[in-house]
């Protein structure tokens, strides 16, 4: 690949790197990025999410948090959950749930993976309480918006 970078595309360092996020190969996932950055290549949404995937997989959190700062102007969801999903995997729940709740602020709606990822993440660190939280909060969105549910402006009390 180094000797013939100049034809690798985004499909060969996107597969590349999905190769050592499969095996955890830390050294040759960043000898990977040094030559994407080498290459001039720009950092796209797809390399961009399979690389922070890579760093979170491999237990480099700070760099797979330092890609995803690096991707602010393009971000999409499958960005976000990837973030998340690493933070969890690196045992830094708290990180986790910070960025879950920057995630609306930023003009997004979690997806079933969100919810999946955040549930499962908080089950396996040990805080179901939390899990629990987040579980029924998605069960009371989900009946709010199946009987098209409206909050009201002023609660509604019944005398008996």
């Amino acid at each position: 690949m180094q000797r013939s970078a100049h034809d690798a595309n985004t499909v060969t360092f996107v597969l590349v790197l999905s190769a050592c996020s499969g095996n955890k190969n830390f050294k040759f996932g960043l000898q990977v990025h040094g030559l994407l950055v080498k290459v001039d290549l720009v950092l796209d949404l797809l390399v961009g999410t399979v690389l922070l995937d890579m760093y979170s997989k491999c237990g480099y959190w700070h760099q797979a948090y330092d890609v995803f700062k690096e991707l602010r102007e393009i971000r999409s969801l499958i960005t976000w959950n990837s973030v998340i999903s690493g933070m969890m995997l690196n045992g830094k729940s708290e990180s986790a749930i910070g960025l879950f709740m920057m995630l609306e602020s930023n003009r997004l709606k979690p997806d079933s993976a969100t919810w999946n990822i955040m549930i499962n993440g908080l089950l396996n660190v040990g805080k179901p309480d939390e899990a629990f939280l987040i579980f029924k909060n998605k069960l009371f969105e989900n009946i709010f918006k199946y009987y098209n549910l409206t909050f009201q402006s002023k609660p509604c009390f019944i005398n008996f």
